[in-house]
């Protein structure tokens, strides 16, 4: 490695850790010493074969060189390391799911579904949780105390007969008032209301 800077020419010799060699051709990529770069990548990942950010700068190092077919196939391999570890947002979600986080885990299990898009336990279970968060439910053990029971008393203190118009406007503006606050009480508390558990069920989701 002729142009290789002394420094970074002792430090790839000691055969360091992946981030400090992956760090290092980088700069050295951006430098312009394309051809030098692939020839450590590939010493780098007899090492470290396992190692995705490597195996990714050596693809674009490829492509750079248009070396197209090598490229390819060194992105097939990241992509095949991707795929094996994309299963870990199912877990995420199992996560989330017991900590009541409902957006988070449809965020993790749409995640999951770009890169299994037919698995349809995953598919079940998203389609339950984008329904409980649309549609909340009001049933819980707790479903006598979703509804405080002043709001009725609340509503049936409104006159029901208004003479003026402009009190007719206020008698109806009050009521939406009430019932929007009344709904949004509901949405609040069904939100801890999703079975009596605190999750959608055992893992995984049985159809």
């Amino acid at each position: 490695m002729k142009n290789t800077n002394p420094l970074y020419r002792e430090i790839l010799a000691s055969v360091p850790s992946p981030g400090t060699i992956f760090l290092i051709l980088t700069r050295m990529k951006e430098t312009g010493r394309i051809k030098e770069v692939i020839q450590e990548c590939l010493k780098a990942l007899a090492v470290y074969p396992n190692d995705i950010n490597i195996r990714t700068l050596l693809a674009e190092s490829y492509i750079e060189e248009e070396q197209l077919s090598l490229a390819e196939s060194e992105l097939e391999k990241v992509a095949a390391q991707i795929d094996d570890m994309v299963s870990s947002y199912i877990l995420q979600a199992e996560i989330f799911i017991r900590q009541k986080k409902t957006r988070e885990a449809a965020k993790a299990l749409n995640l999951y579904l770009a890169h299994h898009p037919d698995d349809d336990s995953a598919l079940y279970l998203l389609n339950k949780l984008q329904t409980a968060e649309t549609f909340p439910s009001t049933e819980s053990t707790h479903s006598p105390d979703l509804v405080p029971p002043e709001i009725p008393d609340e509503i049936k203190g409104i006159p029901d007969q208004m003479p003026e118009k402009g009190l007719a406007r206020k008698r109806k503006e009050k009521m939406i008032a009430i019932l929007e606050s009344w709904l949004g009480s509901i949405r609040e508390q069904s939100k801890t209301g999703l079975n009596d558990s605190g999750s959608f069920g055992p893992w995984p989701v049985d159809h």
